[in-house]
């Protein structure tokens, strides 16, 4: 699938953080998805990684330390154990970068890659049986990559325009998702306004 931008006059620096980028709008793709928004996407590395997504409701699922305990859910104010479409959503949220980057470059991602490992490993905190986990791992792999080669075009568009600006926040990239959409022929449910 083809990206806007002409990645072959990029250094090798350029096209990693373009790949980054590419990494962190499947994240934001898959937040908006679900209706969640984020505070800001950025691709400015930092000591911990090259770019991230930063949203306090992320990654819910690891507030769980061991295997059917809790930590308290007072800050959420929700049950996770009970809300399976929580845990579904943090996974394909999660999973979406990884899918971005892989069909990007052509390649599967190593399942050494951190969002790979921190997912499974949070799965395995539910299952016991591992060819239950391995399927279940594998439908949820299947949804994100569906979602993220549904809207590669949207995409590629958000992750130039992340790219040149090095960090959008929620209605920043809002904004430029609503543009491209009222230029294309695509179309967005469920319509949200910028808040």
């Amino acid at each position: 699938m083809k990206s806007n931008l002409n990645v072959v006059k990029l250094s090798k620096k350029q096209k990693r953080e373009y790949a980054t980028a590419i990494h962190e709008i499947g994240h934001c793709i898959a937040y908006d998805e679900f209706n969640q928004e984020f505070e800001y996407v950025t691709i400015v590395e930092n000591d911990e990684a090259l770019g991230h997504v930063h949203s306090n409701m992320s990654k819910v699922i690891r507030i769980f330390t061991l295997k059917d305990k809790v930590i308290d859910l007072n800050y959420f104010n929700l049950n996770v154990c009970s809300d399976q479409k929580i845990i579904e959503s943090d996974i394909i949220i999660s999973m979406s970068g990884y899918i971005a980057q892989g069909i990007y470059e052509k390649k599967k991602i190593s399942q050494k890659y951190s969002d790979f490992k921190s997912e499974l490993y949070n799965l395995n905190l539910f299952f016991e049986d591992g060819i239950i986990l391995q399927n279940y791992f594998s439908l949820m792999l299947s949804i994100a990559d569906s979602l993220i080669k549904y809207r590669w075009k949207m995409l590629l568009h958000l992750a130039n325009v992340l790219y040149e600006r090095k960090t959008l926040t929620f209605d920043e990239y809002w904004e430029e998702k609503s543009k491209y959409l009222s230029n294309s022929q695509e179309m967005w449910y469920p319509e949200r306004k910028l808040s």
